[in-house]
């Protein structure tokens, strides 16, 4: 990487809180600052122009009478902005970096007196190291950063990068602020990627075909909605004026790698394989007017798995990746762009579906670790904008995302037999025990307007969303089968199809008022409204009481080199349609069938347990949307010419969930708010994050970037979000913990994705003309861990102690190197290796835990069936392992 892509990346590791340009997947930035004369004195009526390669315009704007300016909607990358006026030199601020959803502060431009035919003077611009425009947190990473870090190849693990984001070992990707992975949402190229059905990322992208990701973990404004943890927001690769390629191919396997350490979990690793290989292609179609970019990637995953007792098996999984874009300026004050996103996959999985009872210690037969699966989708976006005048900007998009979820059996046993758990011994046997088919389509479309009299900037947003879902769900007749003794069987099943909707409306109106030049307040309302649609096509469920205020004060005294800040807001959550599925499909059967025999003799059941069979629910009057309040207060400061430290508390508070549980005594499914209504025998929901956020940012020149995090945080209560840890599974507003009031016994307490310590270093640096050495380390405190008791219903289950008090699972420390050599060769290519090195001497600790000790309860109601595996490994970390890397720029 050159000295000027370090100090490109050095922009991406500003881990400081980045000003909002737009609603939370605009793909635009902007820049302000403040024109004055060589004494000080605003200059108002300065013309101010953003310009592109070829110094095509990108937009204008005029300053004020206080001297200040601001330019919106500019593409991510850099450009240069020039300033002119009648008097005096002009002049011209090369490589201004244009960040993803952010502000660049250019700070105070001093323009010298002299005559028109003077030259402009150029200045190269610094990248800005405090900004002070928002009180929002996260950071930006850009496709610079990405080049010179080992990072894993898929976007979903990028934000584990930054701050109060931490990677989960549950499989739930990435927990923000204390939230679970199904709480935050994914925007790529203002498309909403995040899975209708279960609320989980999805949208798979490698990083060649990314130029930055967004990352907001705190303190958004009223554009930022619809998540209840943190928002990721991904703006892919553009064409311009210069005709480009580019080849790619990574790849890392067990004959690079040391051996994997097995968990209850896990089957034995014999062979490993991850590899991939692409092509982008981009340039114009017709000169300052038109451009395309288009990229492919085919990339495969093997696992060569032995399961105990049985030949190896092969998971694969193989998927096809594409990205295409269409950027069309008609003229300077129009910007057009088409989008096309997929990501079609298919897996042959050697993993268990259902894991309820906890993990076996034996197969009698393979197929219940058979699976097939069929993941993925495709998405399509129209956007435009127009500005009106060099006040007032007009955005509008619309947008297309399909994805679909079918999981089914491998073999033909797999396929028709119920899977069967033998509680006892803790050995498996029969089907696969799954057959779902899920197919969701979203519907977007939005209009937001920006007027920018510079002192204030003013925008109103209105969106509408159609959201839709297709599915037909059954466990392997007669269901999930648990033998509990020798004439003791039960068996779970699952039954339901339909058709259901979300149509979600929002609203959103804030301002950014500057009252002085060191004094700013953000203020903005967003409201949203969710008509949800059942199976029979009428209104099910209105949740419209959804006001979130947003407020925020910064303050930027002296000489701007520090900046404090304080913010409220309220965020509420878009009810994935997981939870339509269970509450309004039809019909929906969900019960135990009692047996003294294995059923797969064909013996009748001698009694069923209803567990929740039920019609369409009928509308709960006054139900309240599930959202949490934040008050976040910090401060930056500037410590000489290169050190940024910054300092940020932050507390959440969840105020109100929205979920299901079983009426005692009848089992009745009830939805409503828990702790609240008819749902009062359940506790009220709690969750509080408390977090102090130190980080560091030094930039040492061209040759040396470092950044450093430390969170200190605490998460607890007895709600653990949309992820069911109990069972590790999505199931967002429909989780089986609590669904009894005897599960709000111990219930509060360490959550489970609480850390309390977690540091986070990352740096890159230049070693000679043509190699650089990228580092990545972490070091975090390990989850706490609970004791587990069965329940009269399976999956449901209890805490036989106070939450988290059964000990935790060691801290973990990770160290990834990558090295990145410039080949030389000729004008024509630019040849690139990388060497990664991943997990650096991997201790290969323990990550996660079976906590189920009692499976069963006896005929007298206590705690029966222990499970042999109780508090025994399930996973391990990964073991050191080398990826091989090459690109190829034409």
């Amino acid at each position: 990487m050159s000295e000027r892509g370090l100090r490109r990346a050095a922009v991406a590791l500003a881990w400081t809180c980045m000003a909002s340009a737009g609603r939370a997947q605009t793909i635009t930035g902007a820049v302000e600052g403040w024109a004055t004369d060589s004494a000080g004195a605003a200059l108002a009526s300065v013309s101010v122009q953003a310009l592109g390669p070829g110094d095509r315009s990108l937009g204008a704007a005029t300053s004020d009478p206080r001297g200040r300016f601001r330019i919106l909607a500019l593409p991510v990358g850099s450009c240069t902005v020039v300033l002119r006026s009648l008097g005096y030199r002009p002049v011209r601020l090369d490589g201004v970096p244009i960040r993803l959803g952010a502000t660049t502060g250019l700070g105070i431009v001093r323009l010298r007196q002299g005559t028109l035919t003077l030259p402009a003077l150029v200045v190269q611009s610094e990248a800005p190291l405090l900004d002070p425009a928002t009180a929002r947190a996260g950071g930006n990473l850009s496709a610079e950063l990405f080049g010179a870090l080992p990072v894993d190849r898929n976007f979903h693990a990028l934000p584990g990068l930054l701050p109060q984001a931490n990677l989960s070992d549950y499989g739930d990707e990435v927990n923000i602020a204390g939230s679970s992975g199904p709480e935050n949402v994914y925007y790529v190229d203002g498309v909403d990627l995040t899975d209708p059905y279960r609320a989980t990322a999805s949208g798979d992208l490698p990083y060649n075909f990314i130029k930055e990701v967004q990352v907001t973990t705190a303190a958004g404004e009223a554009e930022y909605g619809r998540a209840l943890g943190g928002v990721v927001n991904v703006v892919t690769r553009s064409g311009d004026n210069v005709l480009r390629g580019e080849a790619f191919g990574y790849f890392s396997g067990s004959g690079l790698a040391g051996s994997w350490r097995r968990g209850l979990a896990d089957a034995a690793v014999e062979a490993s394989a991850d590899y991939d290989a692409g092509l982008a292609v981009s340039g114009p179609v017709v000169h300052n007017r038109l451009w395309f970019f288009t990229a492919y990637n085919r990339a495969v995953s093997t696992l060569d798995l032995r399961v105990p007792g049985f030949a190896a098996q092969r998971d694969r999984r193989t998927s096809h990746l594409f990205a295409a874009k269409l950027d069309w300026v008609p003229d300077a004050a129009t910007a057009v762009a088409l989008t096309v996103l997929g990501d079609p996959s298919r897996e042959r999985q050697i993993a268990p579906a259902f894991t309820a009872y906890g993990s076996p210690t034996g197969l009698d037969n393979i197929d219940p670790f058979l699976g097939a699966l069929r993941l993925g989708g495709a998405a399509v976006s129209l956007r435009g904008s127009r500005r009106v005048g060099r006040t007032f900007l007009l955005e509008s998009a619309v947008s297309r995302f399909g994805r679909e979820e079918i999981r089914h059996g491998d073999t033909e046993r797999g396929r028709r037999e119920p899977l069967v758990q033998d509680l006892e011994t803790g050995r498996w046997s029969g089907g696969f025990g799954d057959n779902s088919t899920h197919r969701s389509v979203r519907w977007a479309v939005r209009a937001v307007g920006t007027w920018s009299p510079v002192a204030h900037s003013v925008r109103i947003g209105l969106e509408y969303e159609d959201n839709r879902l297709d599915s037909d769900v059954h466990f392997t007749d007669p269901g999930i089968v648990a033998r509990a003794g020798p004439t003791s069987y039960q068996a779970v099943y699952l039954i339901t199809h339909g058709r259901v909707r979300n149509r979600v409306v929002t609203a959103y109106l804030r301002d950014s008022w500057l009252a002085t030049s060191h004094l700013r307040f953000n203020a903005g309302l967003r409201w949203d409204g969710q008509a949800l649609i059942g199976a029979r096509g009428h209104l099910a469920q209105r949740l419209g009481r959804m006001v979130q205020p947003r407020f925020a004060v910064i303050v930027t005294p002296g000489r701007a080199r520090a900046k404090l800040f304080a913010s409220f807001g309220r965020y509420s959550e878009q009810l994935p349609l997981f939870a339509s599925a269970t509450w309004w499909h039809e019909p929906v059967r969900n019960g135990v069938y009692l047996f003294d025999q294995d059923p797969r003799t064909g013996a009748a059941p001698l009694d069923s347990l209803d567990a929740g069979s039920h019609d369409i629910l009928p509308e709960v009057p006054g139900l309240r949307g599930e959202y949490y309040d934040e008050v976040t207060l910090g401060i930056e400061q500037l410590v000489g010419e290169r050190l940024q430290l910054a300092v940020r508390g932050v507390q959440r508070r969840l105020r109100e969930v929205v979920d299901d549980g079983l009426a005692p005594g009848t089992g009745e499914r009830i939805l409503g708010n828990p702790g609240r209504g008819r749902l009062a025998f359940l506790p009220r929901p709690r969750r509080r994050y408390d977090a102090v956020e130190v980080t560091l940012r030094w930039r040492g020149g061209g040759r040396l970037l470092l950044a450093a995090s430390y969170v200190l945080s605490r998460n607890q209560g007895n709600y653990t979000g949309l992820w069911d840890h109990d069972v590790s599974f999505a199931l967002p507003n429909g989780k089986t913990e609590p669904d009894l009031a005897e599960q709000g016994v111990n219930a509060d307490g360490l959550l489970p994705n609480d850390r309390p310590h977690v540091f986070k270093l990352i740096g890159a640096r230049e070693l000679g003309a043509r190699l650089t050495l990228g580092m990545v380390f972490l070091w975090q405190s390990g989850t706490p861990l609970n004791e587990l008791g069965a329940t009269f219903l399976p999956a449901h289950f209890v805490n036989l102690r106070p939450r988290g008090t059964a000990g935790r699972t060691p801290g973990i420390r990770d160290l990834s190197l990558r090295v990145t050599w410039d080949v030389p060769a000729g004008r024509a290519v630019a040849p690139q290796l990388s060497l990664e090195l991943l997990h650096i001497a991997s201790a290969r600790r323990t990550v996660t835990i079976d906590q189920l000790h009692f499976a069963a309860l006896d005929a007298d109601g206590a705690q029966a069936a222990p499970n042999p595996d109780y508090l025994m490994p399930t996973r391990y970390q990964p073991p050191m392992m080398v990826r091989l890397g090459g690109t190829i720029g034409l």
